[in-house]
């Protein structure tokens, strides 16, 4: 697991799980218990009271699930209660990309900022912000009109990290 993953992991499940369902013994966790909180954080699970989205309750699912399911292997369970559950189904939001006047219009207004050619790779090519970031020169091939991504930058909490990858564009 990337230490990503594994702090993302450690995050929610301070600020979510532990809080709800970190006072019950496995032993006496049951479904209707995993499915009022699925339920309850899709419909006010931020601080604010406002609701989570379908992905981050279905994050919260994976999350515990997998853990229910060691628990099974370490025979600490005799059954995954999560398996009993319905999970949301994920709903991605809509996205409005920008249209094609806009793209060019915004181009046109940045083309003397330091970072035009990053605004110009991520408009053109879908790589990410972290890929985008990671990129050096020893991934451009001019000559050829290619870039390899092979690099990542990640923000941890022990600080910037630069993760290995390689995809080409």
């Amino acid at each position: 697991m990337k230490q990503g993953t594994y702090e993302s992991y450690e995050t929610n499940i301070e600020a979510h799980i532990k809080p709800e369902l970190g006072d019950i013994p496995l032993a006496n966790l049951q479904p209707n218990t995993l499915q009022s909180f699925f339920n309850d954080k899709l419909e006010h699970g931020r601080k604010d009271g406002s609701a989570l989205s379908t992905r981050m309750v279905r994050y919260f699912y994976t999350i515990i699930n997998q853990a229910l399911k060691q628990a099974v292997k370490e025979g600490l369970l005799t059954r995954n209660v999560a398996e009993a559950t319905n999970p949301p189904t994920i709903r991605n939001k809509k996205v409005n990309p920008l249209t094609e006047k806009q793209l060019v219009t915004f181009l046109e207004h940045v083309k003397h900022d330091r970072l035009f050619p990053a605004y110009l790779l991520a408009a053109t090519t879908g790589v990410r912000r972290g890929e985008l970031l990671g990129l050096c020169w020893d991934s451009v091939d001019l000559e050829n009109g290619a870039i390899t991504i092979q690099r990542q930058l990640s923000t941890l909490k022990s600080g910037l990290v630069l993760d290995v990858d390689s995809t080409q564009i």
